[in-house]
């Protein structure tokens, strides 16, 4: 195994930084960056860069040795300045085996991020090591015009018998929804029990009592069961006709749109619950609706949880294909809110790539000029099928001794292997505001640990 010195440089370039972390305001990410240090497997080989005297007494407190070093460098290229300083300290002053240089504004680090960013080098560090973290916004990505056509609340259908209905002293053979929170409850919507008829009264809607077994059967009934929410009971007549779904296989609705309000004179046909959602082969698809068909465009599923928040966004092209796999919802979820999307006629796609699309990953389609995913050949219309993208973060590098003179080029060009930080770890302080994040994410539990 080849041997390996750690460097924590203390270098910082302007007296402001200095004062930050070298007084009780960045003091606790410098000495939790330290403390990693000590518990880590290269404690025996750690040294402390420093040019400054309160960097000195720093090193001593925690038994470590340290060198005298120039101010930080200004660095342009991967490496932040203090690591580009110990990467140049290196050179000035070279032994044998490889160097492990790790950032003091790097406070999450831990004793096992280090040990493992030499496990990852190998035996030889042939290769470069990098810490790595993915970016909160992917830099490759679609902005896309589109135009909003419309939108449908639906609710999921209850597949399992309770004895609600029976109870509720309902006929058997009626469709129940799963319990839904009420949005904007009509005027007089009960607190609980009972059934209802939702019924337009001018320009109000409002719930009126009514007999299970009376005329209302012929449309949707709501009942509350007293926390905020309301589940349907309807027979299934009350569906849209099956025929103008243009079904193909076996299709079984999985969701409804909430009804209208009926008039309450009675007069006028109300429109019928929709089933946009249906089951085919064991998995959920949207029906496109025949009026927007042929305008194209998509159709984007927003699933909700039971506290009205969104759990899930699924893409949808117009033939109903879905873009990602929609097995039947859990329990948690109650409904969805379906998005009918058309690319706005002024607009037009703007992609953005970091390189040239590679093969392996994504490529031009002949046929369609499309850029399309590579495996599965589909086109990519969102992010759900880009690779992951890694940034460096600038909290450690491992090279080898001798390749620390190019090592600026082979980083550039992506010759290194990268160790890849969890967005918990991945933070680089650089004001107070930082500290206060680094301490919410753990910081205190760091430093007990490393002592």
């Amino acid at each position: 195994m080849i041997p390996v010195r750690l460097v924590i440089p203390l270098l910082f370039q302007s007296g402001e930084e200095r004062r930050f972390f070298l007084e009780e305001d960045g003091l606790a990410g410098v000495r939790a960056v330290l403390a990693a240090v000590m518990a880590s497997g290269l404690r025996a080989t750690a040294l402390v860069l420093t040019d400054d005297a309160r960097g000195r007494m720093l090193a001593e407190s925690h038994g470590l040795p340290w060198a005298d070093a120039h101010p930080a460098v200004k660095a342009d290229g991967i490496l932040p300045p203090e690591l580009e300083a110990a990467r140049e300290w290196a050179m000035r002053n070279p032994a044998p085996g490889a160097l492990l240089a790790a950032s003091p504004r790097a406070p999450l680090l831990t004793p096992a991020l280090l040990d493992q960013a030499v496990a990852l080098a190998g035996a030889d560090a042939a290769e470069p090591v990098l810490s790595v973290s993915s970016p909160k916004d992917h830099p490759v990505q679609f902005r896309r015009h589109l135009a909003l056509l419309g939108a449908e609340r639906v609710v999921f259908l209850e597949s399992h018998e309770d004895g609600l209905a029976r109870r509720l002293g309902l006929p058997d053979g009626l469709l129940r929804t799963r319990p839904f929170p009420v949005q904007a409850q009509p005027a007089a919507a009960p607190e609980n029990g009972g059934l209802f008829r939702l019924v337009a009264t001018g320009c109000e809607a409002t719930f009126l009592p009514t007999d299970s077994a009376g005329p209302a059967l012929g449309e949707p009934l709501w009942h509350f069961p007293g926390d905020g929410r309301a589940v349907l009971f309807f027979p299934p007549a009350c569906l849209h006709p099956a025929g103008a779904l243009r079904p193909v296989g076996a299709l079984r609705p999985v969701a409804v749109t909430l009804p209208a309000p009926r008039p309450s004179a009675g007069t006028g046909d109300a429109e019928p619950m929709r089933t946009r959602l249906v089951e085919r082969d064991g998995r959920v698809t949207l029906l496109w609706p025949e009026a927007l068909a042929s305008q194209g465009g998509q159709a984007r599923i927003i699933l909700l949880d039971a506290q009205g928040g969104a759990t899930a966004a699924l893409d949808v092209s117009p033939d109903g294909r879905l873009d990602e796999a929609f097995p039947m919802p859990g329990a948690s979820v109650f409904g969805a809110l379906c998005l009918y999307l058309r690319e706005d006629p002024e607009g037009d796609f703007d992609l953005d790539l970091p390189f040239l699309p590679d093969d392996s990953v994504w490529r031009i389609d002949a046929g369609s000029s499309a850029t399309v995913n590579a495996t599965t050949g589909r086109a990519i219309c969102g992010r759900q099928d880009f690779m992951d993208v890694f940034t460096p973060d600038g909290a450690l590098f491992l090279a080898r001794q001798e390749s620390l003179a190019d090592l600026p080029q082979r980083l550039a060009e992506g010759c290194f292997r990268p160790l890849p930080l969890a967005p918990a770890q991945s933070l680089r302080v650089e004001c107070v505001e930082d500290m206060l994040l680094a301490a919410v994410r753990g910081l205190r539990g760091i430093e007990e640990a490393g002592q």
